[in-house]
């Protein structure tokens, strides 16, 4: 049986238009919620996804809407993962994943995910995936000593859902430097449904997921 959202599906391989990455003197107060972000700050939809990126000396900061219901219904149910890719290509290199569905199953094998607890109340649960196996090294110590932040709300007008991220150029080994270097940012957003037929077994969970890439150079 298909997924509702598998017509949504958009392989890695496509991309929205690429823009630019304002450079801003004051940070983003991240709160979900979207004031902070005006029209200079290029919010571009694509997909059923509204988003934009901004960046000061320390942080990079990434708004994602979800404005079509389907993919707001998604997104509130099985979460967003926020990929980044310091050099700019459009592979998955680090992954910030929000809120994480299930603490219960234990950890994989050392290298490949590890989650951690922020402590804030309420939807305060959220991973870091990273398909470079040392990398873990670098995101267990990061977490405890820089201030990665991501948390989710709805937009009191259009009742969007949205999630804002600040994430240290420090934890992507990134500076910012105003046009030397390039950051590619994917969003990737999940549907679980139960597969019927002989060859699934009842209960059997399948995962369709669906990518929305963008790609942008620092200003």
């Amino acid at each position: 049986m298909k997924s509702a959202a598998a017509i949504l599906i958009l392989g890695l391989g496509a991309c929205a238009p690429a823009g630019v990455v304002p450079f801003i003197n004051d940070p983003v107060t991240i709160d979900g919620k979207a004031n902070d972000w005006s029209e200079d700050f290029d919010r571009t939809e694509f997909g059923e996804l509204v988003y934009a990126l901004a960046m000061d000396q320390y942080f990079a900061y990434v708004l994602v809407e979800g404005i079509g219901e389907k993919t707001k219904r998604l997104m509130f149910d099985w979460g967003l993962t926020l990929w980044l890719n310091p050099d700019g290509k459009k592979v998955k290199s680090i992954g910030i994943r929000y809120p994480v569905i299930d603490r219960s199953k234990p950890d994989p094998s050392p290298g490949y995910t590890r989650y951690f607890r922020v402590p804030k109340p309420g939807l305060d649960d959220f991973g870091l995936k990273g398909v470079i196996s040392n990398q873990m090294l670098v995101v267990q110590k990061s977490r405890l000593q820089l201030d990665l932040d991501v948390v989710m709300g709805l937009d009191s007008l259009s009742n969007n859902l949205i999630y804002e991220f600040k994430i240290p150029l420090k934890f992507l080994e990134m500076k910012s430097k105003k046009g030397l270097e390039s950051l590619a940012v994917g969003f990737e957003v999940e549907d679980s449904g139960r597969g019927i037929g002989p060859m699934l077994a009842p209960g059997y969970r399948r995962t369709d997921k669906i990518n929305f890439w963008y790609k942008a150079a620092i200003e």
